[in-house]
């Protein structure tokens, strides 16, 4: 079971045990995609499922914003639930739930659930305690190796990025503007045959990640679909060499050369991640500027055309990166006349750095990446 099957079952269920009736579930009302509609006594209750993950303090209470923004849309001729799984509990998530419904809704019904089965409901002005039995299928769905491993291949990549980031800043993503509307427009964006595109979107579908709206796939549960990509790939070091300048440059001093044989030569070759990426958007929360440098060229003349030598440093600036390439060329954005990564690919580059790396993931996540997804919802 996944979670939104967790979330959505134990819903059912507890309002089932207050009398409710399952009844039939039209795509739309409003603009809410219901999840899940009872009825009792002639009274429709119509529920929107929610997976948040851990909480966020700037996360949760915009997403129980935005389901009460698409609430209203449902008229007054039917109740509204908004129901919550979180991995933990906690008493701040419940007064964000009472807070937004007290400012916004105060007829809102919810159902907050967290993944040990403990949790809260406010239904018709009266709170319950919840007790289910925990999610128990969650910890081996996220350490299957389909999903930590082979999930997440080089092609996959590609497809994920074309169906999370079209509709973004442009500034962030240098692909298409566009959702595809099938799979023979996401094999044309991602530059992936349509055989291996339907079969990773069924993979993906079987892991809970994607859901088909009219045949369109859509990327569901967004932050664990984020954790499980960076876990799957955090180790993924192949062909990723540590480099120094050979006269003691700084890394600024690298991409400033990088930045000039670019303007000169038009060279598409070579795109910059991890920290000094972040920098480059304009987004950098330190002062942290170490760099990736993905490139196509062989490592050997990029070395020497940058004047650069091996670095076995513990905490080297610069690293050579040559795997994954087209997932990170396809997106890349050009700053300043400097080919940088898209914004998401900055998230996974700078999530494991130990330098101050989470902080500046956090804010990525926090107030570019969950707010996009949110508004595409």
């Amino acid at each position: 079971m996944n979670k939104d099957e967790y979330i959505i079952n134990n819903l059912s269920d507890w309002l089932k045990g207050r009398g409710m009736k399952p009844a039939s579930q039209p795509e739309f009302i409003g603009m809410l995609h219901p999840d899940l509609i009872m009825h009792s006594n002639n009274k429709i209750l119509i529920a929107e499922a929610k997976v948040s993950d851990v909480y966020r303090s700037k996360v949760f209470p915009a997403l129980v914003g935005d389901m009460i923004l698409r609430a209203k849309s449902i008229g007054s001729g039917a109740e509204f639930m908004a129901a919550l799984l979180i991995k933990k509990i906690n008493s701040k998530a419940i007064d964000d739930l009472k807070q937004y419904a007290d400012n916004f809704m105060p007829q809102l019904n919810w159902f907050l659930l967290d993944e040990s089965g403990s949790g809260v409901a406010f239904l018709r002005g009266e709170q319950s305690d919840i007790s289910v039995a925990p999610l128990e299928s969650s910890k081996n769905v996220r350490d299957s190796p389909s999903i930590r491993g082979g999930l997440f291949s080089p092609s996959a990549r590609r497809i994920l990025k074309n169906l999370l980031l079209p509709g973004i800043d442009p500034g962030f993503w240098g692909g298409s503007g566009n959702l595809p509307q099938g799979i023979v427009e996401l094999s044309k964006m991602a530059k992936v045959s349509q055989p291996v595109v339907s079969s990773l979107v069924k993979r993906f579908e079987k892991a809970g990640y994607i859901k088909r709206k009219n045949g369109i796939p859509c990327i569901i549960r967004h932050q664990e679909l984020l954790d499980d990509w960076f876990y799957a790939t955090k180790h993924d070091d192949k062909s990723q060499y540590p480099v120094r300048s050979l006269y003691g440059e700084s890394a600024e001093s690298v991409i400033e050369n990088i930045r000039s044989r670019y303007i000169q030569n038009n060279n598409r070759e070579v795109v910059i991640g991890h920290h000094m990426a972040c920098h480059l958007h304009n987004i950098g929360r330190s002062s942290v500027k170490s760099a990736k440098i993905y490139t196509k060229m062989p490592i050997s003349r990029l070395m020497d055309d940058l004047e650069l030598a091996v670095d076995n440093s513990q905490s080297p600036a610069l690293t050579i990166v040559q795997h994954d390439i087209k997932s990170v060329f396809q997106g890349a954005v050009i700053i300043n006349n400097l080919p940088v990564c898209d914004i998401l690919q900055c998230y996974l580059d700078v999530r494991s750095s130990r330098a101050r790396g989470r902080e500046q993931a956090d804010y990525i996540l926090d107030n570019i990446l969950m707010p996009h997804f949110r508004s595409k919802q």
